[in-house]
């Protein structure tokens, strides 16, 4: 039986892989899709779900060509633990050999082609949740689209971002080095895109005009956009500990959830999230599912979906 934790994580990876296209029957998310960070947290979900796994090699193969940004996602695999680097290394592995890019994704192992289902349709990056990959259309796939996202934030209706203004380190979690993204601020700085000002000793950011930006993109945004990069290494570290310590006694388990969460403060601080303040995999898969991997709200989950609807 699967856990509430791993029960959550993949129906959040089912919901975000249907909206790029994968062959599914869940309804599509209002929150934004982050396409690296999902290809870097799939893999994990692989044991439990062998159809999630093979259908998102089956869209890769055929659509991440022009799509994925080779850089941002070697940046993202270095960050994983080492359980998820390995299940992340057989995914590329297999991505390398069957879709024979010109490109190969980051990893260390080699792989053998594969037959895949066909079943994905190409992703119509007019709906809101694949906000990314219309602005990448827009601006390259590149550190530049990402940043513009970042800087569309304050415009969804959902979105809890405090203030308008971006700076180089809070920036740095969405998966491309400070010198890339200090360099997309100077340029849109320098175009007159974005307004920079000095606060102490550290420089901000924000749009000139939001709505020219908006106007450009055109269509309605998504309700918010979850910074997937830090929430799914967050629950990666928990699924993998959950595995570790499956068949061990309360109290053991109960020390090694401290452990962790103590080890993660400041992904949580920066997610601006609050541990489950108890420390079972009970209150874990439910704070996971209401809170770490809410695509919708903090007040209406995924999982409270799922529940209401089985």
């Amino acid at each position: 039986m699967r856990s509430v934790l791993m029960d959550a994580s993949l129906g959040l990876a089912w919901q975000q892989w249907t909206a790029l296209g994968v062959s599914g029957t869940v309804h599509v998310p209002d929150h934004a899709v982050d396409l690296e960070a999902l290809i870097c947290f799939t893999p994990l979900l692989g044991t439990d779900d062998p159809r999630l796994r093979d259908e998102a090699l089956d869209w890769c193969v055929h659509y991440s060509k022009r799509l994925v940004s080779i850089a941002r996602l070697r940046h993202l695999r270095g960050q994983l633990s080492d359980r998820a680097r390995e299940a992340f290394d057989q995914f590329a592995a297999s991505l390398n050999a069957t879709a024979r890019v010109k490109n190969a994704w980051p990893t260390d192992r080699t792989g053998a082609s594969v037959a895949t289902s066909g079943k994905s349709q190409a992703p119509d990056i007019r709906q809101p949740a694949l906000i990314q990959l219309k602005l990448r259309a827009l601006f390259g796939t590149t550190a530049r689209a990402d940043v513009m996202l970042q800087m569309l934030r304050p415009g969804m209706t959902q979105e809890t971002l405090s203030g308008m203004s971006q700076s180089v380190s809070a920036l740095s979690d969405i998966g491309y080095s400070k010198p890339a993204v200090a360099e997309v601020l100077s340029d849109l700085t320098m175009a007159g895109v974005l307004d920079k000002w000095r606060r102490g000793n550290r420089d901000y950011y924000a749009l000139t005009r939001i709505d020219a930006l908006m106007g450009l993109v055109g269509g309605p945004l998504p309700a918010v956009a979850p910074n997937w990069a830090l929430r799914f290494r967050i629950a990666g570290e928990l699924l993998t500990l959950e595995a570790e310590m499956r068949g061990k006694k309360e109290i053991v388990q109960a020390v090694a959830l401290n452990k962790l969460f103590e080890r993660l403060q400041g992904e949580l601080d920066r997610a601006s999230l609050k541990p489950p303040g108890t420390a079972d995999w009970d209150s874990v898969g439910n704070w996971a599912a209401e809170t770490l991997l809410a695509g919708h709200t903090q007040h209406e989950s995924y999982w409270r979906f799922r529940q209401a609807h089985r």
